[in-house]
């Protein structure tokens, strides 16, 4: 068993996801972290200019025409998270939740959520 996984920038192998499953740690590599924190600022610098961003200074589907106002940014993002939020039946198993989330914290390493680099170590 491979003790631990390192999430590059945009490659992750089946390899790696089986390495998770079976109970292997895995971390971010600095191109990963780099990328990441250049998601981040583009997305910060687009807020700043007040160019609307769909999901984040936008409404979603139909209302994605639909400006939020700055003052209830915070609100729809907290929303959304809720939204999402939920589950039914039984929980599952250990290693299928290890590799969602693995795969997951791949997937935001790619640098083009605009996600911070803490809630993708919060994950790992």
């Amino acid at each position: 068993m491979e003790d631990m996984v390192t999430i590059e920038h945009e490659s992750t192998s089946l390899e790696q996801v089986a390495a998770v499953s079976r109970g292997a740690a895995a971390r971010l590599s600095e191109r990963a972290r780099s990328a990441i924190s250049k998601g981040r600022a583009a997305l910060e610098g687009r807020i700043r200019e007040g160019r609307p961003i769909y999901g984040v200074s936008t409404g979603f589907g139909r209302l994605a025409g639909t400006r939020v106002s700055n003052d209830q940014v915070e609100a729809l993002q907290r929303n959304l998270l809720f939204s999402h939020a939920c589950g039914s039946g039984p929980p599952l198993p250990h290693r299928v939740v290890r590799v969602m989330m693995f795969l997951r914290a791949a997937s935001l390493s790619s640098g083009r959520s605009g996600v911070r680099t803490e809630p993708v170590e919060l994950l790992l």
